[in-house]
């Protein structure tokens, strides 16, 4: 079988991420893979899997003559290395994909698989009817994403969820600048981490408020905060503002991501979606937990399918302030770097996210659509 990944790769982010996984995966499987997308900083990663690309644009709003250019490449494509099946990471490739598959005239031919990450809540419904009506199969990444696509309308036969995996392979490269030493960080103090696009959505600005709360009772702790985006300077006008500049810091898009786990003590995920929408379930928590970092989240989405409270992390409700300052304090007034709660997020990790176990799953969905059969069950 011949696969083509569409997705974008101009940023360092979780789909990025999740995209450079997925092509890993599939070379252990030994599925010829194809890309389309944009160039970025995990490009060359990919392509030294042995994965062959194509350069595209797929993002409509911010280059609509490039996605137009992108879309009638798309058929030519599709025929010159007679694919089998699209693997659309995120709606609006997906989107390509079909328009693709049409102008191609190989309907019959070449699968459509769309990876649902979250969505806006109003965009589900008019997006999942459309893509009903074409025969699109679904991927959630993450139970609470899969019936959400059902609910949505969705035929339940064509959809099933994954759980995103963890590359070894790409993930222990370090980036030797980016040392606790470097950053004048004291063993006896503990780094609180946030790993997101710095964007409204994602919460950074109640990660930052919690911190500063949780600074008048405890001196001995240093923020990190990992990512790149719009809110950039609106956060770090924030962290002067609430008084923690100096016990901040913000590192930027970072590549090496196991650099910035060994950067952390404890990994604190503040996003926050509106009831209906989200992310599903992102790649941070599955890379803390590989790195043994603890983690606690606000308990929205799908985290609670593997954050389990007092097990493999603790849970908060971001919305209450109070309530979680004082849980949180609880936790670093005992806080230790290695117990028993970081060690079942490890073990649970390496018996639900392997690369092994991704690439055998995927590839059971992919033999599955090509002959035209259900998912759900697999």
């Amino acid at each position: 079988m011949k696969i083509l990944i569409i997705t974008g790769m101009k940023n360092a982010g979780g789909t990025e991420r999740a995209t450079l996984n997925l092509c890993d995966a599939l070379k252990q499987q030994e599925i010829e893979t194809v890309l389309l997308s944009d160039t970025g900083p995990y490009l060359k990663n990919v392509t030294d899997l042995g994965v062959k690309h194509y350069e595209g644009d797929i993002h409509f709003k911010a280059n609509v003559l490039g996605t137009i250019k992108t879309l009638f490449k798309l058929p030519k494509i599709l025929k010159n290395e007679d694919i089998d099946l699209i693997h659309a990471q995120m709606a609006f490739p997906t989107l390509l994909g079909l328009l693709g598959i049409l102008l191609s005239g190989r309907r019959k031919k070449t699968k459509l698989l769309w990876h649902s990450r979250g969505l806006h809540v109003q965009t589900y419904k008019k997006v999942c009817t459309l893509f009903k009506q074409f025969n699109v199969y679904a991927l959630g990444n993450c139970k609470q994403e899969m019936h959400k696509l059902i609910d949505h309308g969705m035929d339940h036969r064509k959809i099933n969820y994954i759980y995103n995996n963890f590359s070894t392979s790409f993930f222990d490269k370090t980036n030797p600048s980016l040392t606790r030493e470097n950053y004048d960080i004291e063993k006896d103090e503990i780094v609180i981490g946030s790993v997101s696009r710095l964007e409204k959505e994602r919460g950074v600005d109640l990660f930052l408020k919690i911190c500063a709360q949780l600074y008048q009772k405890n001196k001995k702790l240093k923020f990190v905060i990992c990512g790149d985006g719009s809110q950039k300077e609106s956060l770090q006008a924030l962290s002067k503002e609430l008084g923690i500049e100096k016990n901040t810091i913000f590192l930027g898009q970072v590549t090496q991501m196991y650099s910035a786990y060994k950067f952390m003590d404890i990994l604190l995920n503040s996003l926050h979606m509106p009831q209906g929408s989200g992310a599903g379930l992102g790649n941070h928590i599955v890379e803390a937990f590989f790195s043994k970092v603890l983690v606690i989240s606000n308990d929205v989405i799908g985290v609670s399918e593997i954050v389990k409270d007092g097990q493999t992390g603790y849970l908060i409700d971001i919305t209450n302030e109070e309530e979680t300052t004082l849980k949180i304090n609880q936790i670093l007034s005992n806080f230790q770097r290695d117990t028993q709660i970081q060690e079942n997020a490890y073990t649970f990790a390496q018996d639900m996210f392997t690369t092994e176990q991704y690439g055998q799953k995927i590839k059971k969905v992919y033999q599955n659509m090509i002959e035209d059969k259900g998912i759900h069950e697999i």
